[in-house]
């Protein structure tokens, strides 16, 4: 399996309205397939925008993975399972 070495360079982009992102790359940067990570500010949810009922915000995404502190392991619930096919 061939080994891929990637490289990293720090940009500044403006998000638009129109949920698009807009970066100026230097001249040197070959053109092709890159790993994009997007860092944003956090900032204080206003009243008006965890009311809104458009999509997830950010946050909400990242708890949805989360179990509560008390659930069962997946592996437990998961060969519960099966011991019921059988």
């Amino acid at each position: 399996m061939a080994t891929v070495h990637l490289n990293a360079i720090r940009l500044n982009g403006i998000i638009g309205a129109d949920r698009k992102l807009t970066v100026q790359l230097p001249l040197d940067v070959p053109d092709g397939p890159v790993e994009l990570v997007v860092l944003l500010p956090e900032k204080a949810e206003s009243p008006a925008e965890a009311d809104r009922t458009e999509g997830s915000s950010a946050r909400e995404l990242l708890e949805l993975g989360k179990l509560p502190p008390n659930a069962r392991p997946s592996h437990e619930l998961i060969n519960e399972d099966r011991e019921d096919r059988f």
